[in-house]
């Protein structure tokens, strides 16, 4: 492999040329594997976030309080990455690149939206239930 400190490349050339071959058996693989994954947090993300909005629409007591309606904007933003942003995500990764307008027209611009509004009210709201938690007011 190395004499005199030099790398004898006709060794590798073997190894090289076998490993492409092989190559795009794991990278399917993988991308259905990754595929499995973002499907599976989308049923998670949308299940959870609407199970407790229904907990809390069906509680009088749980409604009554500002931390629990922070709360509830919350679910809704992450409701809608769920719904809008995840599945974009997802088949960007099962077709190797952004979908194309004529597949799902508008699916690129309403994806970015929705990502950034939820991640705006995300990122807004985690202050505010924590001010409002706050007990040295």
């Amino acid at each position: 492999m190395c004499t005199n400190n030099t790398w004898n490349a006709s060794e590798f050339d073997n190894d090289t040329t076998l490993n492409t071959d092989r190559q795009s058996e794991p990278e399917l693989f993988t991308i259905y594997i990754q595929f499995t994954a973002i499907l599976t947090l989308v049923v998670v993300t949308v299940t959870g976030n609407l199970l407790l909005l229904a907990i809390v629409f069906r509680s009088p007591q749980l409604r009554s309080t500002v931390s629990n309606a922070l709360i509830v904007n919350l679910a809704v933003a992450d409701s809608l990455i769920g719904v809008f942003v995840l599945p974009a995500f997802a088949a960007t990764v099962l077709l190797g690149g952004p979908p194309a307008e004529t597949v799902a027209p508008g699916l690129c611009s309403t994806s970015k939206t929705t990502a950034v509004a939820a991640t705006t009210v995300t990122c807004s709201t985690q202050p505010a239930i924590i001010a409002s938690r706050d007990p040295c007011r």
